[in-house]
């Protein structure tokens, strides 16, 4: 039969540099990039990571402890977003996590 090949990736995922955004037009405040909306769903978060040029990468996004929501991003590409993210009234701390 024919072999399998199999590659242990073994290399940690760089951390994110910059926080997640709220994108400008999910931004309901004064101004498109103060991070207050009035929404609860359909919201949009954007980002970038460091790009890994061999394979894709998930970004995950994090409420607190809670996983939001995941989103794939192909090798070679920095740029995320998770659109259509629902959050309950109030203030919220995300963070995004890097899985390859």
């Amino acid at each position: 039969s024919p072999a399998l090949s199999v590659v242990f990736d073994t290399t940690v995922p760089a951390t994110p540099g910059a926080a997640p955004t709220l994108a400008a037009a999910s931004d309901t405040g004064i101004s498109n990039a103060d991070r207050l909306t009035n929404l609860t769903s359909g919201i949009t978060i954007n980002g970038t990571i460091t790009a890994d040029a061999t394979y894709a990468q998930d970004v995950e996004l994090y409420d607190g402890a809670t996983l939001v929501a995941t989103v794939s991003v192909a090798a070679g590409q920095t740029a995320y977003s998770f659109s259509g993210v629902s959050l309950a009234a109030g203030a919220h701390s995300l963070t995004v996590k890097v899985r390859d």
